[in-house]
């Protein structure tokens, strides 16, 4: 009986998630606030594929936000309102309001971006995974 009763206190032991000690926020200092949010970006980043980095709402400017090239953006979540992704020849038509293209969004899909030096792209209440688009015959 003692050997059950051991067997089914260790199994209750391993069976409770550890629980984390929660992080007093306000009580720390600017710096240890940046060091924290490093930390969690690089373990977030750690757990995406290969090339690919969480991506949300935003504007984004080829060659100064976001590399030129071409990208998948895989939509993960979608927030209130409207979901969209809109295109802006240059920075140009951007303050103008210029779009050259609008895209509605849903949670699942997939677009490709292309980012043009000087190009605008603007994320709207969305937010999901991209990484870039490898030609087949690319080494």
């Amino acid at each position: 009986m003692r050997k059950v009763l051991a067997l089914v206190l260790a199994l209750c032991f391993f069976a409770i998630p550890a629980m984390a000690e929660e992080i007093d926020l306000t009580a720390m200092s600017l710096d240890e606030l940046q060091a924290l949010s490093l930390r969690l970006m690089s373990e977030i980043e750690s757990r995406f594929p290969f090339d690919s980095a969480p991506f949300g709402s935003g504007v984004f400017i080829g060659g100064k936000s976001i590399k030129t090239g071409t990208y998948t953006f895989t939509c993960n979540e979608v927030f209130a309102g409207t979901q969209h992704i809109q295109f802006f020849a240059s920075e140009e038509d951007f303050e103008n309001y210029l779009v050259s293209e609008l895209l509605y969004a849903h949670e699942g899909q997939s677009f490709t971006l292309c980012f043009n030096e000087g190009s605008v792209i603007v994320i709207t209440n969305l937010s999901g995974v991209i990484s870039p688009v490898k030609a087949p015959w690319a080494p």
